[in-house]
């Protein structure tokens, strides 16, 4: 009987072992890396531009997002005067204005193939938060989703009272209630990190729900 005993310890600390693998191979499966590539076009010549460059009003913007895993990803453009758009994903021939997933590995430009994220006149600190999650995000955060559903509201009714494709709120309650959110999302977000070696920015997040920030400084035209 003492082989036996002698074993215990030892096929106690394979189940040990064990665990810990599966309780490790988890986590690295809920882990989400998200990877942003950031260009600025101004003045005819497109330039790879990092979080906490200063633009100007004007200046045209594109990103480029890929993920790790399968992803539904949303991008909201919050603005110095608290004006909040959903630039991504919008309505388009074939995609649904409400969720978008983003194949694992697949790079996607954001706002979409050939559009840009033009810079109005309202210039100061300007945050761009991309949300990313495993599932819709209805299903996976409905406060963050009420978030959005309110901004695209007050983007439908601005629209549909100024006749243009331009989202803006000119209204001082929506505005602060917007500027509220902004402070709140970025107490919650997973600051993205610029790479020089690949001018581009990453951070990791989970399976849940993660919020990643990039900001900007905008400041007016030169005159």
């Amino acid at each position: 009987m003492r082989p036996l005993r002698a074993l215990v310890p030892v096929l106690f600390f394979m189940s040990l072992v064990v665990l810990l693998a599966n309780i490790l191979s988890t986590r690295a499966e809920a882990a989400l890396d998200l990877r942003v590539r950031a260009s600025v076009r101004s003045d005819g010549v497109t330039r790879a531009f990092k979080d906490g460059d200063a633009l100007r009003s004007g200046d045209r913007l594109e990103l480029f997002a890929r993920v790790s895993r399968a992803a539904y990803v949303y991008v909201v453009q919050f603005d110095a005067a608290g004006t909040a758009t959903v630039v991504f994903p919008r309505a388009l021939p074939g995609r649904s204005a409400q969720d978008y997933q983003i194949p694992a590995g697949a790079e996607e430009r954001i706002p979409d193939a050939k559009g840009w994220l033009e810079l109005d006149d309202s210039s100061g600190e300007e945050h761009l938060y991309l949300i990313a999650t495993t599932k819709p995000l209805r299903h996976a955060d409905r406060a963050l989703d009420d978030s959005l559903r309110s901004i695209r509201r007050l983007e439908e009714l601005d629209n549909a009272g100024s006749g243009s494709g331009v989202a803006k709120t000119g209204n001082a309650l929506p505005a602060a209630d917007n500027l509220v959110k902004n402070h709140a999302w970025r107490r919650r977000a997973i600051h993205l990190v610029y790479q020089a070696d690949t001018q581009s920015h990453a951070a990791r997040g989970n399976d849940n729900v993660t919020i990643f920030e990039l900001s900007f400084r905008h400041l007016p035209r030169e005159r």
